[in-house]
């Protein structure tokens, strides 16, 4: 056979080659990708980043657990948790709370498709309103499910239960002595006056009692390693 014609017969089984070959991929349902230009692979991208919203986390908390001095911190104990260590040494053996902070900016952006990481939870966020008091309503609010936060005086944002009072975290606990000049100053009652004991007092009032602690209500001062202040007040709200 002449060399022009093997040629042409060649060209012929490649082009029936590749009629045959897309048949297959039609009927296997194969599907061809798209051929993107730059502008539509930025036009992909923009979308995809629309349809995830962004995660919203609390600010790093202050509080070091295993360097626990020179700070005043919320407390919870009972009253048994106040003993004398060895029987010499006064002790308190209390739970340290913080508040979960959260950047005002990034709650004033805050908005639908977000996600806010709270008390544990990853809120998806499906709306966000503002009150008359400054009070954030997360997706309707606790009432309906979500969450409230307020605003405290640096401008941070936290979160609030029904009766307004603050929403604490655990940080962990701690067993600290109680100094020779330590101060007990109790308002749990707003109608009573304010009340100042010291150490040995405070350890009379608290043997055989009921009485618990909530952070919410209690703050610990810690002065050199040592319980120096401890104040109880009447829990109005946040």
């Amino acid at each position: 056979m002449e060399e022009p014609m093997k040629k042409c017969i060649v060209f012929i089984l490649n082009i029936l080659i590749c009629l045959s070959l897309l048949v297959a991929c039609k009927s296997t349902g194969l599907s061809v990708l798209p051929s993107f230009t730059p502008d539509t692979a930025a036009e992909s991208i923009a979308s995809a980043s629309e349809d995830v919203g962004k995660t919203i986390t609390p600010l790093a908390s202050i509080i070091d657990i295993n360097d626990l001095d020179n700070c005043s911190v919320a407390a919870g104990f009972e009253a048994n948790d106040v003993y004398l260590e060895n029987g010499s040494r006064l002790v308190i053996h209390f739970t340290v709370y913080d508040l979960e902070l959260f950047d005002e900016n990034d709650i004033s952006e805050l908005k639908k498709g977000d996600t806010l990481a709270i008390g544990g939870e990853f809120i998806l966020i499906d709306s966000v309103e503002m009150d008359n008091d400054g009070v954030i309503s997360i997706n309707g609010g606790l009432k309906k499910g979500g969450k409230w936060l307020a605003t405290s005086d640096t401008g941070t944002y936290y979160e609030i239960c029904e009766n307004e009072s603050r929403v604490y975290s655990v940080v962990g606990e701690i067993i600290i002595p109680v100094a020779q000049e330590f101060i007990f100053r109790d308002a749990i009652d707003n109608t009573a006056v304010e009340k100042k004991s010291y150490a040995g007092d405070f350890i009379m009032d608290m043997t055989d009692s009921d009485r618990m602690f909530s952070p919410n209500t209690t703050t610990v001062t810690i002065t050199d390693g040592k319980i120096t202040e401890l104040t109880a007040v009447y829990d109005s709200g946040r």
